[in-house]
């Protein structure tokens, strides 16, 4: 192969690498930006000045080393002596080894970077070729044989080249950055890697811990003495509290747990976590305090109820009588028996060097105590969807049937804001288990509110891409479909057919989750038993499932004594909101499944 033959192949090749890299940014970019945002970004930035020049350069030099025996070839050519047979020629090329040609890169102002990697291989080439023999290395290109590379590359020299070439394309990305800040500020690259954690999991660019100032607003502190010192340092934050300074366990009983609860179901408080610091007045009353913790938690299952210690005291200056930091002990350990990690352990923390009268601390330790209070709450409290309602509707009360285009009958307005508030919905946690309630929620109480709901319709959910004016919403899992209530061909169960469209049972949990994941998620009712876990009533969550042997239900809260559920039922039912106790679940042969591994694994 002569050296013009040789130009026009390592340039042919350029291109076709410079094209590979393009399209493996771009699926890159695409998918950790959740779509076409991803993509937009991606496009504006390959398509200016110095992303051509950016994916050129790696072609090239990606070309280089894959075409590193044409380059030598073209080498000898020029600078070997001549040779008086072929035998001599290969002798020639194996003992001494000369430097690559010069580069065919033209220099630009992004540098040579094609010419830096060819020098660097080159020299760890011609090192490991003085400690290889003869033909023991018969790869060629990177990791693939080159029939006209004799002697291709050692293994050290192609993890190099691999390494700076894995570089390369983060240089790449860095200038994405840099160039297209704001565009690609749209994407979220943890997002591709985003597994959930804890028992929401995931979606892959939703902040589901608090901040400091979303615990403040919504902490109440309640307790003695000491809790009315801490007010006065950690105040004016939002922090809400409630105090005595002799208070005990029947202050509690008899005021505290009243001014308690009141404060929760105010409505401008918004109370999500109340610390307890109380128990050193009467520290053998550990069990009694329990089950006062206890009787507030039951009364509202919107508040995470903490017990924070009894913080330690100088025995031998404390005059409270009978306390003791052995008695402290002992009472913070039946609490945290009980409570595990509804407990917060200060007293291991807090020093009394600064106390004035062996109970009381300084503003330092005060301020100390509530910053340990945050992170606590930070690290071990995760947030969960704002969707619940406080009112939820019953069955079909004050609604009709949606029999007729959801748009022609609702109004493209109100379609807008419904279809708004389910792309918030997973805005907000895409790929949590939460969020295929929240998503439930939006839709049918959305409905509600102008006098529809959903109708029911057999198979619906399960075929959706194969009927006619789907649209792009639903090829996007994103968005409510467009074609709700249209009247299209009739589909028939055992017993009744259905001609508005809408959703079966298991077709409208498949509509969720699939929105909620971000990708279609098909499964009959066989397919959600299998990959569902059983689980009993109080422990289950939004976006949990209670299954029969024929019908498929959408748990969207859990009330304590009761569930909130969502389902899509026959008949003149649709999609409807129902409450089921146990005994109701027991009574329809329903068993309450968990979704946390199907959403663990597939997200």
């Amino acid at each position: 192969m002569n050296n013009e033959e040789i130009d026009q192949k390592v340039q042919k090749d350029a291109e076709k690498d410079a094209k590979k890299a393009k399209a493996l940014v771009g699926v890159a970019a695409t998918v950790a930006g959740g779509g076409v945002p991803g993509y937009m970004a991606y496009k504006k930035f390959a398509d200016s000045q110095l992303g051509n020049k950016s994916f050129q350069k790696f072609g090239e030099a990606n070309s280089k080393i894959n075409n590193r025996a044409l380059l030598k070839s073209r080498n000898m050519n020029n600078f070997a002596p001549m040779q008086n047979n072929e035998g001599e020629a290969k002798e020639q090329e194996e003992s001494e080894p000369n430097e690559l040609a010069p580069s065919v890169d033209r220099p630009n102002e992004l540098g040579n970077p094609s010419s830096e990697l060819e020098k660097n291989s080159d020299e760890l080439e011609s090192n490991e070729d003085k400690k290889k023999s003869k033909g023991k290395n018969k790869a060629g290109g990177l990791f693939n044989k080159n029939k006209d590379d004799k002697k291709g590359l050692s293994f050290k020299t192609k993890i190099t080249i691999f390494g700076v070439l894995a570089a390369f394309i983060v240089l790449i990305l860095m200038g994405f950055t840099m160039v297209y800040g704001k565009d690609f500020a749209m994407l979220d690259l943890t997002q591709a890697l985003y597994k959930p954690t804890s028992k929401s999991s995931s979606g892959k660019s939703f902040n589901n811990t608090y901040t400091d100032e979303e615990i403040q607003n919504g902490l109440l502190y309640v307790g003695d003495f000491r809790t009315s010192d801490l007010e006065r340092y950690v105040s004016g934050n939002g922090v809400r509290f409630i105090s005595n300074s002799t208070a005990d366990y029947n202050w509690l009983a008899a005021e505290g747990r009243s001014r308690v609860l009141s404060t929760i179901s105010a409505e401008d408080a918004k109370i999500k976590f109340v610390v307890f610091n109380l128990g050193l007045y009467d520290l053998e009353n550990a069990d009694k305090y329990y089950n006062i913790y206890n009787s507030i938690a039951a009364s509202s299952n919107k508040v995470h109820i903490i017990f924070m210690s009894v913080n330690p005291v100088k025995d031998k200056q404390t005059k409270i009588p009978g306390v003791t930091n052995s008695k402290i002990t002992k009472f913070n350990n039946t609490i945290f028996s009980k409570m595990k990690e509804d407990y917060i352990d200060t007293y291991s923390s807090v020093k009394l060097t600064n106390s004035p009268d062996g109970v009381s601390f300084d503003e330092a330790t005060y301020r100390s105590i509530h910053a340990m209070v945050l992170k606590y709450i930070k690290e071990n409290y995760k947030k969960s969807l704002s969707f619940a309602l406080d009112e939820y509707p019953h069955g079909t009360e004050g609604t009709e049937l949606l029999h007729g285009n959801i748009i022609t009958l609702i109004g493209q307005d109100n379609y807008d804001d419904i279809d708004g508030a389910v792309k918030d919905a997973v805005s907000e946690g895409r790929c949590m288990k939460e969020t295929s309630a929240a998503v439930g929620i939006s839709l049918a109480y959305g409905l509600y509110q102008l006098g529809y709901r959903l109708p029911y319709y057999w198979n619906g959910g399960h075929d959706m891409h194969q009927i006619e004016g789907i649209g792009q919403a639903y090829v996007d899992y994103l968005g409510v479909d467009k074609i709700l209530g249209n009247n299209v061909e009739s589909s028939c169960s055992d017993t009744t057919c259905y001609s508005y469209y809408g959703y079966d049972c298991t077709g409208f949990i498949n509509w969720v989750v699939s929105t909620a994941m971000g990708k279609d998620v098909s499964c009959s009712l066989d397919g959600w038993e299998s990959r569902s876990s059983r689980i009993s009533l109080e422990e289950a969550e939004p976006g949990d499932i209670i299954l029969t042997d024929g019908h498929a239900i959408l748990v969207v809260e859990n009330k304590g004594d009761y569930l909130q559920t969502l389902e899509s039922t026959g008949g003149n039912n649709g999609l409807i909101f129902r409450t089921y106790n146990s005994g109701e679940i027991s009574s329809i042969g329903g068993r309450v499944k968990s979704l946390s591994p199907f959403f663990e694994s597939g997200c």
